[in-house]
């Protein structure tokens, strides 16, 4: 059955399809080796692993066939989109939606298709791996469970690669932040820093990965660190809290950390910023106020403060 898509969830899946940045990539080992498994098993003339955005079918790995695309009016697999399930097609000359399309009235007068959904995790169909042939014929359960199963492994490919790619970004950025960025363990252990964490604090990076966050924290600390280690580990995705961390010096630097948990990955990324002189100098503003307060009001000759027209503020 097709399920047509309204233009708004047409968008969220061109949106989804953008994410993974994968349109008009070179060609990739892996990806043509799930093509060629997939062209074996069905036993067919053009197989294609394929990505469609708004104005085409563009093939990331092919069998078969030289073209790199397909204007979006003219693939068949616009139809699998719809669906959402494999679609096949035993006979096309035989289906309404396909006897009349160029496709199999010309060259290369194509008589089967099967395709089958390339679906992300939040149910976007991309594309799809699928298969042509000049032949009226049928895949066996077998084939079909095959394709199904070579159209996951080709989205965990996809998931993989992104997150590869996203991390090198993170890692880029990382590198040039001025904040402190640390990436744990959700037990609490360091297993990455930034270049700012160890220019900060001193601690070489070599000497700290592996290490308790725990022991660089001020011992007054200690109990709010814990216990916002306890809460990330128990699920919560998000927590922000302000923690004194020892340097190489034995000093300890007022930070302000926001902090994310992954549990898929079992991390906390940690973005920390040195707010110790702003606390000094807040510091130093409430002393001068309080010394201020303590003249005006022990003072034993008449004292006031006035604004600039003059008008009494305070006696």
């Amino acid at each position: 059955m097709e399920h047509h898509t309204t233009p708004v969830q047409e968008m969220d899946r061109l949106n989804a399809l953008r994410k993974y940045d994968i349109l008009d990539t070179h060609a990739q080992q892996k990806f043509d080796g799930l093509c060629e498994l997939a062209s074996l098993i069905c036993e067919v003339p053009v197989m294609l692993i394929s990505f469609i955005d708004e104005n085409r079918q563009w093939y990331k790995s092919k069998r078969g066939i030289d073209a790199c695309e397909t204007a979006l009016d003219l693939t068949f697999c616009r139809y699998t989109i719809q669906q959402k399930t494999i679609l096949e097609v035993e006979d096309t000359t035989l289906d309404s939606r396909f006897k009349d399309h160029v496709f199999v009235t010309d060259q290369p007068y194509i008589r089967f298709y099967v395709g089958v959904p390339l679906i992300d995790p939040d149910g976007h169909v991309l594309g799809t791996i699928c298969a042509t042939d000049t032949k009226v014929r049928k895949l066996n359960d077998n084939q079909k469970r095959a394709l199904e199963l070579l159209a996951d492994q080709v989205m965990v490919l996809l998931i993989e690669q992104t997150r590869i790619r996203q991390l090198r970004q993170f890692e880029s950025m990382a590198q040039l932040s001025a904040d402190i960025i640390v990436v744990a363990s959700l037990e609490g252990y360091f297993k990455e820093v930034n270049p700012s964490f160890t220019q900060l604090l001193g601690w070489p990076r070599e000497s700290i990965l592996t290490t308790s966050i725990l022991s660089l924290v001020h011992p007054d600390d200690l109990q709010t660190a814990r216990e916002l280690l306890v809460r990330l580990s128990a699920g919560e995705s998000r927590s922000n809290a302000e923690i004194r961390f020892k340097n190489q010096a034995g000093e300890y630097l007022q930070v302000q950390w926001s902090i994310n948990s992954d549990p898929e990955t079992g991390t906390l990324l940690a973005i920390g910023r040195d707010i110790t002189a702003d606390k000094e100098r807040e510091k130093k503003l409430r002393n001068s106020e309080d010394n201020f307060r303590s003249f005006f009001e022990n003072a034993q000759g008449l004292m006031c403060t006035h604004d600039l027209d003059g008008r009494f503020l305070e006696v």
